[in-house]
């Protein structure tokens, strides 16, 4: 068996166990050597910087106008982003938001494409948006400023995305 056989075996067998199980669980599927999203941001960003200070972390690319708000791209190397933009600048030019890319995990275990059942797991508050039946709302564990947003796709119950977003500002007026 090759060198690069026995690097992927126990990433193929984590898979294997996820569709024998029937979906993605935090046990099965959160890999631990990624970097957390949360409670107050991501590396070195955080929630309430200064759009300069956010972009001198060198983490941020390809700014985007978005109504009178700004977007920002995460550099390649931190995973694959969201649809929209990464990082979202409010109306008060601070980092309203931090989307999770495919290389970011919450300090609970909880990752991109997980099952809502196993999120709710996790945090117990999780709550569905009464406006926005697919966004699901909880607080943030060691933040009472903030609180992660999940993305879920309604005909599986799978969240597809989250993001951290400060609960004290108007973010974009949404």
């Amino acid at each position: 068996m090759s060198a690069l056989a026995y690097k992927l075996a126990p990433v193929l067998a984590a898979g294997a166990a996820v569709l024998l199980l029937g979906g993605t669980t935090a046990s099965a599927a959160a890999p631990s050597a990624l970097p957390f999203l949360g409670p107050t941001g991501y590396k070195n960003l955080k929630l309430d910087m200064t759009e300069a200070q956010a972009v001198a972390t060198g983490l941020l690319t390809d700014k985007q106008s978005m109504g009178s708000c700004f977007t920002y791209r995460f550099r390649p190397s931190e995973g694959t982003g969201s649809e929209y933009g990464d990082v979202t600048i409010g109306l008060n030019g601070k980092v309203h938001s931090i989307d999770a890319t495919s290389r970011m995990l919450t300090r609970e275990g909880v990752w991109r494409n997980m099952h809502l059942n196993d999120v709710k797991a996790v945090y117990p508050k999780l709550a569905q948006d009464p406006q926005q039946s697919y966004l699901y709302r909880t607080p943030v564990p060691g933040n009472s400023r903030a609180n992660y947003t999940f993305t879920v796709n309604n005909n599986q119950n799978i969240a597809t995305e989250f993001s951290l977003q400060n609960n004290e500002d108007p973010g974009c007026g949404a």
